[in-house]
């Protein structure tokens, strides 16, 4: 049997994965073999995929098991081809220090898990110590013979030589007409929302949506193969312990659902959305999936109003 993923994303290898830490125990046996637990009999527990610590981000997979009666922990960066923030190694480290301060775990491995061309190229990438490559896990599915590990090793294989559609040159025609017609929809329904691609001229696939704001500096996108819904603020990583701060005061205001991350320079207010899929004609979209991301959308604008006002006061 075939599979066609059309385009794989890291969120995408990173359920994946859960499910095998889920399914198969064993293939915990290939992160372990690379640290002290090597040759010991574990039992997993918990499977956490974008487990968060408020102040620190998010870790993309995290997997608690038993060995000698003690929890250990597999704090794990997954990656297929975008670029690591600054810091973000130390940034595992302090979420991973910080659950052992807790008591969730009494010792720890921090993983970073890609391509091998990856960590290769990647400075940041080789700050970690502990190294799984893709092709190590594709090699463990090809030994195996069900369906989950052929799904596996086929994903993976895509993931090698084809990462990122929307930083293709080439149109995909489908996406432009989504894109044109997502546009019609937000001025007919979202009137506030200003579409900040190009789709006059064709050429513009729109895999991340753009949101004008007037907050300066200030831009919301709609990471329609992420599903994430982001108001980013250029520049504003350097402060991002503010930015934290703000977080909480929003909570307790009534937007729980918007969470702070640094994307690259950016803090970004983001809130999670369901997958939109740009490359697949507009008429087949969950309507109420497609509402609920604009929603956030207006969510987001209306928190860049309020933030545009505040710094207008003070100017």
């Amino acid at each position: 049997m075939n599979y066609d993923f059309r385009v794989i994303s890291e969120w995408d290898t990173t359920l994946m994965f859960m499910t095998v830490f889920a399914s198969d125990p064993c293939f915990l046996s290939i992160f372990l073999s690379k640290t002290s637990d090597a040759s010991k009999k574990y039992l997993i527990e918990t499977v956490y995929r974008s487990k968060i610590e408020t102040g620190l981000g998010e870790t993309d997979l995290q997997v608690n098991y038993t060995v000698d009666g003690k929890v250990h922990a597999l704090i794990i960066e997954n990656k297929i081809d975008a670029q690591e923030t600054i810091r973000q190694y130390e940034r595992y480290v302090q979420r991973a220090e910080k659950g052992k301060e807790r008591g969730d775990y009494s010792d720890y491995f921090i993983f970073m898990l890609s391509p091998q061309k990856y960590r290769e190229l990647n400075n940041e990438a080789k700050k970690y110590d502990n190294f799984v490559s893709y092709e190590e896990c594709q090699s463990y599915f090809l030994k195996k013979d069900d369906l989950l590990s052929r799904f596996c090793y086929q994903q993976l294989e895509l993931a090698f030589v084809s990462t990122k559609i929307k930083n293709e040159t080439k149109v995909n025609r489908v996406a432009v007409d989504s894109l044109r017609k997502y546009e019609e929809y937000l001025k007919k329904n979202y009137p506030k929302l200003q579409l900040g691609n190009d789709t006059k001229s064709g050429k513009v696939n729109g895999w991340w949506v753009k949101i004008n704001v007037p907050l300066r500096g200030a831009v919301i996108y709609h990471k329609t193969d992420l599903g994430v819904v982001d108001l980013s603020i250029a520049n504003g990583a350097e402060k991002l312990s503010r930015f934290l701060s703000v977080e909480k005061w929003l909570h307790e205001s009534g937007y729980e659902k918007i969470i702070v991350v640094q994307t690259q320079k950016s803090a970004t207010f983001r809130i999670n959305v369901p997958e939109i899929h740009m490359w697949e004609p507009y008429e087949s979209w969950n309507l109420a999936d497609f509402k609920e991301c604009l929603d956030a959308e207006m969510e987001l604008s209306e928190i860049a109003d309020m933030f545009s006002a505040i710094r207008d006061m003070f100017e």
